[in-house]
């Protein structure tokens, strides 16, 4: 069984609204289970398949709280193991940028 976490930081409610959503398409898939947090540590996001992070955009950089976990995760030598991911910017309620990026 496959294990995907949804992570969302969310100041007005879109962001929670985009990450439920995910979480629940996710859970759609048969042999999928699907953890959906406001917060998780870095030794958290070790336990999972994959991981989804949604984030507003304020002044064009993540918030705060998600680098500092980025940052964790990476002092703490986790590997995530993110090859490739999907980019979503929700600017108004509006999906305005989207893409694939390649990590190697």
């Amino acid at each position: 069984m496959s294990k995907i976490l949804v992570v969302d930081y969310s100041r007005t409610g879109n962001t929670q609204k985009m990450a439920e959503a995910v979480a629940e398409g996710a859970r759609a898939v048969q042999g999928v289970e699907v953890g959906l947090k406001y917060y998780a540590t870095p030794e958290e996001l070790e336990d999972f398949d994959a991981v989804v992070v949604g984030i507003p955009t304020y002044h064009h950089d993540m918030t705060i709280d998600i680098k500092k976990l980025f940052e964790e995760t990476a002092v703490k030598n986790i590997d995530l193991k993110i090859r490739l991911g999907r980019r979503l910017v929700l600017t108004d309620g509006v999906v305005k940028r989207r893409g694939w990026f390649l990590k190697s």
